[in-house]
């Protein structure tokens, strides 16, 4: 057996070099001392400080540089002094030769970095339901803490326990991503929660129903008095849970909104849910005809059980448009009244189309309104009308109808019209099962969540995930709170809660991103103040607090300000060790000093963002690191002290900030680690602020760990599938089942995508996931068998042919579109395909992008020879007329022919329709195919980037963005991006930035800067001229339109083509709208061409 023992260290030289307190007169003297090192390899630099500062972060930062392993540390971290520097102890802690050594009180360590050790949940009486930050979908809901404990009664609202809280289909969209937050009027998408609307419990010993915007799903809820009812005596505490939202809309809708009158027809939609039953049975009780659709036999038994009144043949089927002509039988053609609709797409417009003279359509489901359905205006020759039913809406401050529909439920109450539904019941830990079980349709009447079952209504504990959350009676204060996280810190507390800011920036307000960010936080009801005052002037610390104490006493302080002045320590001076201190050992100081004398009662956080840098050293930047860890020691010192304190050591920060601005994008590795996204960021810093087990505590990306997860970590693919579908025990499953023949619905679909892309990294199309067997889930995990995701202009010649060479013999000639030579084509016209046994001939027209690549896969699939048209240089973009006119010129240059056979794809479409319309006029013939695109499809997308924007600055902003994330992939630095080009004033000063942008990156580097700024230019006028595009006329030949089956606007319609040609023909093809030209289902796309052909 062998002991190695480390030998004894003797250096040929030791010298000292002392360090007190917060001051920068040791600079030079340790400059000197650095340089002493070079003379002898065996010398040591002993670096000693008796009390706290920044020592450490500046020796790990030393150590990084020349001769920084000659460097020893003695660190006293206690409030005891050190030994003697002679003593026996220190003596035997040189002989160690360790590079840092800390003395705390009397005991000698170091400083590590241990994996924090986090509070999953915590014990409390205020939560609610919520999707957790870290994941989606229904399996990630949890009860989290919310902010209820800040809350006071005024006359208007009150603190309501919930004993029983109802869901609706909203709160199942909302939580499985279907519907956006940004569907919910007002300013509900700052909020951190949106689930629940309706609840019974108590307030202030009285049993109560009502209605909340938001949050009801909760052990408690702040309840505004006007939206309270008391329960009737002879009610359960369940039963009034079923009445609040179901017979408020069903009065907003039939009788605020819809007039419904005595004896009128009326068709109600889904029946059996909880909206369908409040109104037949104010239909029946104002003595109405009442046709209703359910979608099977037990539901319209049910419904027959519990409306005697209910004739059984005008109980129709709502699983297909049949119902249409089954009412039109029933009531002789005349159609009804009022419709009250929940459905969607064919059915809606089947819907319209049975309303009668002077009739009203009344719109409940949010699915068409959401996604911007067309509606034909013909139904308004018969004196209809359309009304969307949000009750949402009834929440919003001045809206006189909300009187008008709490007074028709008082009266339904009293009369005995409005009574309570029937229900499932799930208990407090059963969530994700009274989600999936409301999702799947199952259900008849309403589903409730049993959340306190004391009766008297006290608050009992919960175990929820820890949350932090802002005094709406306190203020914030962020110094350097203009900054890249600053701003989206600031935005963060506002959602939290806050309502009053204060941001410092000793520049003031100097772009318009900063202008934007604050208008939007003071529309979402925050008071926000902008201060030039400098934290490390104590005069005017003092006075930036008291500033904070004037609006209301100061709760939070953040102090994100910062200064580089990074250089060897050779090249540092002390007047740059000056300039980084003055931000964050001297405004930190001050800060701390003066909160602990002004507001230490009031306040809750304490937070300094430190750095990497410091904790683990980084060289060039001793003085930067030196300034972090005084800012960490003085954290420390508050929280012994009894008082909050947090210095958070960040690695890069990704999106926006010093490093993506001035070193790169969110790739660009520093120091070993990756910049960490901010969303990341905060989840990390809420996690963080919600512990107490120390004040310091650091979160990086390490750059070689980034792309590996360890498949510890991830849960068994077939299991958290099988768990979306609600089967417990999978061995019962037979490995070759497909999920769509288990049951799986649309809902579901949705879940098992998002949760294969975000925890196995697997993208698959809704249709390959209805196909997905045990099998092949667990094939896909172990080879990777990711679907490519192919980019708008990667595809190039090579692989295009590449993927055909298999299937045809026939020669691709082909200009290198969007491949690295050219980002704007070079030529405008190019031939896709040649065929000699075969006259006919075809003529594509390209995507937004203005390249014809895309469409590469389904030319070369065609027994044709194909043309396809680019947008170069020359194109005229001043309108689509024009440009369409341009094509139609280069076409009859090419070839005279009987018919001219066009397909215009996505953008293209739009120009392929009017070179149609125009050619029409001319009286020539042509055959159209539109693939997955109109004017009206195009217009959509247009309208996200120019419709809500006022200035054309703005336009011209969203524009360029979106060109970078479209055609080069920028979508990992899209906000710092929209940041830049905020700050250009002109067009072409943003032209300019997007070239530099681009030319600086990896992927651009290629790409000549005058190119870069034609082809945003392009792109940009492309877009306006789209948007502002009318057809003049109504073709009247056949057209076809193929559609991918994932369609972006998620509906069965024709896109609006209806309106503008006589004769539509609709196919659907596989796939989402890029995928389904590419692979196997170009193919398809070229089969359905050419039979259309023959």
């Amino acid at each position: 057996m062998y002991l190695w023992k480390k030998a004894d260290f003797k250096p040929s030289e030791e010298v000292l070099m002392n360090i007190t307190g917060y001051g920068t007169e040791w600079v030079e003297p340790l400059k000197d001392k650095m340089t002493s090192l070079s003379a002898s390899l065996n010398s040591r630099l002993w670096i000693v400080a008796d009390e706290p500062n920044g020592t450490l972060g500046l020796v790990n930062c030393l150590k990084q540089e020349d001769f920084g392993d000659q460097i020893r540390c003695i660190f006293n971290a206690g409030t005891s002094k050190l030994p003697d520097i002679e003593s026996e102890d220190i003596k035997n802690v040189k002989k160690k030769d360790l590079a840092i050594n800390v003395y705390c009180n009397g005991q000698w360590g170091t400083y590590r970095h241990l994996p924090l050790e986090i509070n999953e949940t915590k014990m409390t009486q205020f939560a609610n339901v919520n999707v957790s930050p870290t994941g989606s979908g229904l399996s990630n809901l949890k009860w989290m803490e919310s902010p209820m404990k800040y809350f006071k009664s005024t006359d208007g609202s009150k603190l309501c326990s919930v004993s029983f809280a109802a869901l609706n289909f909203r709160d199942v969209m909302l939580a499985t991503g279907k519907l956006a937050p940004e569907a919910i009027p007002g300013y509900e998408k700052m909020r951190d929660c949106l689930l629940g609307m309706e609840f019974s419990g108590y307030c202030d010993g009285r049993r109560v129903m009502g209605l909340s915007d938001a949050r009801a799903m909760a052990t408690a809820v702040n309840a505004e008095i006007r939206f309270l009812w008391d329960i009737p005596p002879h009610w359960s505490m369940s039963e009034a849970a079923t009445v609040p939202v179901v017979y408020s809309t069903a009065y907003y809708a039939l009788i605020v909104r819809g007039r419904l009158l005595s004896n009128e027809s009326v068709l109600i939609h889904s029946g059996s849910g909880g909206v369908g039953q409040a109104a037949i049975n104010i239909a029946l009780s104002m003595g109405c005809q009442v046709f209703t659709t359910v979608g099977n036999e037990q539901k319209k038994q049910f419904l027959l059980d519990q409306f005697p009144e209910l004739k059984s043949d005008h109980i129709l089927n709502s699983r297909s448009a049949t119902f249409e002509f089954d009412v039109l039988r029933l009531t002789k053609g005349q159609g009804v009244n009022v419709v009250l609709n929940s459905l969607a797409e064919e059915k809606l417009q089947a819907s319209v189309r049975l309303l009668s003279k002077h009739a009203r359509f009344l719109e409940i489901g949010k699915f068409d309104l959401a996604n911007n359905s067309s509606l034909g205006m013909a139904v308004f020759l018969k004196n209809t009308s359309f009304h969307g039913i949000l009750l949402d809406s009834l929440f919003d401050n001045g809206n006189k109808e909300w009187e008008q529909v709490r007074e028709l439920v008082t009266k339904g109450i009293e009369s005995g019209v409005v009574r309570p539904l029937s229900y499932t019941k799930f208990e407090k830990n059963e969530i994700e099962n009274a989600f999936r079980f409301m999702a799947s349709g199952k259900h008849i009447g309403k589903v409730l969540l049993e959340v306190n079952d004391s009766t008297n209504g006290e608050l009992q504990q919960t175990d929820a995930v820890p949350q932090y959350y802002c005094s709406p009676y306190k203020s914030y204060l962020i110094t350097g709170g203009l900054g890249g996280f600053g701003l989206e810190l600031a935005q963060w507390l506002v959602s939290r809660g806050a309502k009053y800011l204060i941001l410092t920036s000793r520049s003031g307000v100097t772009n318009g991103y900063q202008v934007k960010v604050v208008e939007q936080l003071r529309r979402n009801g925050a008071e926000v103040k902008i201060s030039k005052r400098n934290a490390a002037c104590y005069g005017e610390a003092q006075n930036l607090i008291k500033e904070c104490m004037s609006m209301a006493p100061l709760g939070g302080l953040f102090n994100l300000a910062m200064v580089l002045k990074d250089a060897v320590i050779g090249n540092q001076t002390e007047a740059s060790f000056k300039a980084v201190f003055e931000p964050k050992v001297t405004g930190t100081l001050n800060l701390d000093s003066l909160t602990r004398e002004l507001c230490s009662e009031s306040l809750d956080s304490f937070v300094v963002f430190s750095s990497i840098s410091g904790g683990r050293g980084n060289a060039g930047q001793s003085n930067y690191g030196y300034a972090n860890t005084a800012m960490e020691r003085m954290c420390e010192r508050r929280v012994k002290d009894g008082l909050p304190g947090l210095a958070i050591q960040w690695g890069a920060i990704g999106d926006v900030g010093v490093v993506v601005t001035s070193l790169g994008g969110n790739d660009t590795e520093v120091g070993g680690t990756l910049p960490q996204r901010l969303k990341s960021c905060l989840s990390v810093m809420e996690t963080m602020l919600s512990q107490t087990s120390s004040p310091v505590l650091s979160s990086y990306v390490v750059a070689d760990k980034v792309s590996s997860t360890s498949s510890e970590n991830k849960r068994d693919v077939v299991e958290a599938v099988f768990k979306i579908l609600g089967v417990k025990d999978v061995s019962s499953i037979s490995n070759d089942s497909s999920l769509g023949s288990l049951g799986l619905d649309s809902l579901m679909a949705v879940e098992v995508k998002q949760v294969l892309e975000r925890e196995f990294d697997l993208n698959f199309t809704m249709k390959e996931i209805r196909a997905l067997t045990i099998t092949s889930l667990r094939s896909a995990v172990n080879v990777e068998a990711v679907t490519n995701k192919l980019d708008s202009v990667s595809l190039s010649t090579e692989s295009a042919s590449e993927s055909s060479s298999d299937k045809t013999s026939d020669s691709v000639s082909l200009d290198k579109v969007g491949s690295d030579e050219n980002i704007l084509p070079s030529s405008s016209v190019v031939t896709m395909k040649t065929s000699e046994d075969s006259d006919l001939k075809v003529f594509m027209i390209h995507p937004i992008e203005g390249h014809i690549n895309q469409l590469m896969q389904v030319a070369s699939n065609l027994n044709a020879t194909v043309y396809g048209f680019q947008c170069t240089a020359d194109a005229p973009l001043q309108s689509i007329e024009e440009l369409a006119s341009f094509y139609i010129k280069l076409m009859k240059g090419l070839s005279k022919a009987d018919t001219y056979n066009i397909i215009g794809y996505s953008f293209g479409a739009t120009i392929a329709f009017e070179m149609c319309l125009q050619l029409q006029n001319l009286g020539e013939k042509y055959s159209l195919v539109l693939l997955d695109g109109s004017h009206s499809y195009v217009k959509m997308f247009t309208s996200m980037y120019l419709d809500e924007l006022i200035t054309v600055e703005m336009k011209q902003t969203e524009a360029l963005s979106s060109f970078l994330e479209r055609m080069l992939c920028f979508e990992d630095n899209c906000q710092q991006t929209r940041q830049i080009l905020t700050e250009c004033k002109t067009l072409e000063e943003k032209l300019k930035a997007v070239s530099q942008m681009v030319n600086t990156s990896k992927r651009g580097q290629q790409y000549d800067r005058q190119d870069i700024e034609k082809a945003a230019l392009s792109f940009y006028q492309k877009l306006v001229a789209a948007d502002s595009y009318i057809p003049a006329g109504r073709l009247t030949s056949p057209l076809l339109l193929i559609k991918a089956e994932q369609s972006a606007t998620n509906g069965d319609d024709d896109y609006g083509l209806h309106e503008v040609c006589d004769h539509l023909s609709v196919s659907l093809s596989d796939g989402n709208h890029k995928q389904f030209i590419m692979g196997d289902n170009s193919h398809k796309v070229a089969t359905m061409l050419m039979q259309w052909y023959n």
